[in-house]
C-alpha cells in the first residue's frame, strides 16, 4: 500500500466521523423553528441532517487539500440537458400522480412539495457519497461500492436510532451496497451528480410515500425514460463499466 492509499484511508475514516457526527447534531437536535425542514414521510428526519456528508466533504478537501487531490464530480456531467431530465423524472411523477396526505392539502401540490423537499436532502447526501467519497476510494467497482455501502449504512446509525433486527439490517447495508454500485455504474457513464440524486430520490423516497392509485405506470414510464437518456448518453459503454 503506497503513501497515497494510506492517506485515502485515514481520510475516509475522518470523513465518515464528520459526516456522522454533524447529521446526528441534527437527528437529535429538533427545535421547533426548523420544524419547517421536516421530511414529509421521512420517519421525522430533517432535511438538514442530510447535509452532514456534503458539509464533511467540504470540510474534508479544504483540511486535506495538499495530500490528496480528490476530483468532484460535475452536477451535470456531459449532458446537462440529460442530467436535468433524469433528476426531476421522478419529482415529475410525484406531481402528476400525487401524494396522500391527512391535511387534506392538494395531492398534486403537496407531491411538489414533498418532491423539492427530499430532492435538497439527497442532494445533500449524493455530494458526500457519490460527489466525494466515491471519488476518493481506490480499487475496482465492487471493493468502492462496499466500502461506500457500508459508510452510507453505518451513518444512518439505524441501529440505533430504530428498533434493533439483525436480518432488517443485513438487508438494509445490502439495499445500499448495491444500490453503491448501481449508482456507481451510472455516474462513471454520466459523469453527473444528477443522475445520482435522480437513483437515490427514486429508490429510497418512492418506497415510502404512499401515492394515489395507478402511480407504478408512472414509474414504469420513468425507468424506460431513464434508459433511453442513458443509451444514448455519450460515455463509456455498459459492458465495459461492468468490466472494469
Amino acid at each position: 500500500m503506497n503513501a497515497t492509499q494510506q492517506y485515502n484511508w485515514r481520510i475516509v475514516f475522518i470523513y465518515f466521523l464528520l459526516a456522522t457526527g454533524i447529521s446526528l447534531i441534527f437527528r437529535v437536535y429538533e427545535p421547533l423553528w426548523l420544524n419547517f425542514t421536516k421530511l414529509p414521510y421521512g420517519f421525522g428526519l430533517s432535511l438538514i441532517v442530510g447535509f452532514g456528508p456534503m458539509l464533511a466533504a467540504i470540510v474534508t478537501c479544504r483540511v486535506f487539500e495538499k495530500e490528496v487531490e480528490t476530483p468532484k464530480m460535475p452536477l451535470f456531467g456531459s449532458s446537462v440537458w440529460r442530467s436535468i431530465a433524469f433528476a426531476l423524472a421522478p419529482i415529475l411523477v410525484f406531481v402528476w400522480f400525487g401524494i396522500k396526505n391527512p391535511d387534506g392539502e392538494d395531492i398534486h401540490l403537496f407531491g411538489l412539495k414533498t418532491g423539492l423537499l427530499w430532492f435538497i436532502y439527497i442532494y445533500g447526501e449524493e455530494y458526500g457519497w457519490r460527489g466525494f467519497l466515491q471519488q476518493l476510494v481506490g480499487g475496482n467497482n465492487l471493493i468502492k461500492s462496499l466500502i461506500i455501502g457500508i459508510t452510507w449504512y453505518l451513518w444512518h446509525l439505524s441501529f440505533i436510532f430504530e428498533q434493533y433486527d439483525l436480518m432488517k439490517e443485513l438487508v438494509f447495508l445490502l439495499v445500499l451496497t448495491v444500490g453503491s454500485y448501481i449508482a456507481l455504474l451510472v455516474t462513471k457513464r454520466t459523469n453527473s451528480l444528477l443522475t445520482a440524486i435522480g437513483l437515490h430520490f427514486s429508490f429510497s423516497v418512492m418506497t415510502n410515500i404512499p401515492f394515489t392509485a395507478n402511480y407504478k405506470y408512472g414509474v414504469l414510464v420513468m425507468v424506460v425514460f431513464w434508459a433511453g437518456l442513458l443509451i444514448s448518453w455519450k460515455g463509456k459503454s455498459a459492458d465495459k463499466l461492468i468490466t472494469q
